[in-house]
């Protein structure tokens, strides 16, 4: 019995060749024509079937090429190899993730206009129970076989096996998330800075603000430095802004606890003004002339505004090119990296129309000059 278990366990005669091989062929130069099966299968002392199935095996790995009529030739490792695309949310989410599932499409389009063949993978880890997606999976199989060139990750995760894969072999890897070193994202505290600053140079001292993706401490710390009053009962932290009903819930209980009431207002994110803004409505609240609003938006979805506010817009297409732009950089060499860029913004009073925008934002690179590395 023991010696059965021990037998099943051993690792398949092909496998071996495989891996002996492949330190072989890794020193040959690409194009090097392969000596024979038959002459492989007595060096190796198999027989052809064991021989074909290992060469099957470095030719899914991308270290071989068959040709047929014609024999087995040592492959270019660049030929066939992409940037990954990673996505982190659920295509299903599409009310929520609307914004990255545009930056991924342009990302793809703007790296295939640069020369680089692409593939798009989903790794969203709230699939099954919290468990990796079979995307993420794949990828990190992937980046260990020496398939992907870099990784352009957009709506990142905190952690990941193919983020560890690609660390582990210095793979060119550029995100969203804190988990990226090399760093594309929208600073919450900037955007709270010129909203707070719209707000006050429009005569408003109240103000409130519906938080999402900036602390408690990072409000205070704006406030502060911007010279207003900082109302801790004027700051409402709010649930996820996918949840339903989540904007409206924060308003109604920012409104209803505050002594005195705001005259301005910062939301944080588009999702909750779609839904605070029906609070408003049925308070029967004067927008702007009793309470003076500035919410963030995303360019090209839907937007529900049934009274007039200014918005800070963000554009997916803004979030690819900073993205694209900061992966080629450490592609290339161009960017030694850690490195950060920021996502502009442009204000979009109701009734501009963005060509009338003016963009506000700016590259970071506490560790690098981004334009020294040859980034605009």
């Amino acid at each position: 019995m023991k010696s059965g278990q021990g037998k099943s366990r051993r690792r398949p005669v092909y496998l071996k060749i495989a891996s002996t091989f492949e330190r072989e062929i890794r020193r040959s130069k690409p194009g090097r024509r392969l000596p024979s099966e038959a002459a492989l299968a007595r060096r190796f002392a198999v027989s052809t079937l064991t021989l074909r199935e290992a060469l099957a095996r470095l030719e899914r790995d991308g270290l071989v090429e068959r040709r047929h009529g014609s024999g087995t030739y040592v492959a270019d490792p660049a030929a066939g190899r992409y940037v990954a695309v990673a996505l982190g949310v659920s295509v299903a989410e599409a009310a929520g993730s609307g914004f990255f599932l545009l930056a991924s499409k342009r990302v793809e389009h703007l790296l295939r206009g640069r020369g680089y063949n692409t593939r798009l993978f989903l790794v969203d880890q709230r699939v099954m129970d919290g468990k990796p997606s079979s995307g993420a999976a794949e990828l990190a199989d992937e980046i260990r076989r020496g398939h992907v060139l870099g990784v352009a990750s957009v709506a990142s995760p905190g952690s990941a096996e193919w983020i560890d894969a690609g660390r582990d072999i210095g793979l060119p890897m550029a995100g969203d998330g804190s988990s990226f070193g090399n760093r594309v994202f929208v600073d919450y505290s900037e955007m709270l800075r010129h909203a707070l600053r719209r707000l006050v140079s429009e005569g408003r001292r109240m103000i409130g603000v519906l938080a999402w993706g900036i602390t408690d401490s990072e409000i205070e710390r704006v406030f502060s430095e911007e010279g207003a009053r900082h109302r801790p009962a004027l700051v409402r932290r709010c649930e996820h802004p996918t949840l339903p009903g989540a904007g409206y819930r924060a308003f109604c209980g920012l409104w209803s606890t505050a002594d005195r009431k705001p005259d301005g207002l910062i939301v944080c994110d588009e999702l909750l003004f779609n839904t605070a803004a029906m609070a408003v409505m049925e308070l029967d609240i004067r927008v702007p002339e009793d309470l003076a609003i500035v919410t963030h938006a995303n360019r090209g979805l839907a937007h529900f505004s049934p009274f007039p506010v200014t918005r800070m817009e963000y554009d997916a297409g803004d979030f690819a090119a900073c993205l694209v732009e900061l992966l080629v950089a450490l592609m290339e060499g161009r960017c030694r990296g850690p490195a950060m860029k920021t996502v502009p913004f442009r204000w979009i009073a109701d009734g501009a129309g963005s060509d009338q925008a003016r963009p506000e934002g700016n590259d970071v690179a506490p560790a690098l000059d981004m334009k020294g590395a040859g980034l605009p």
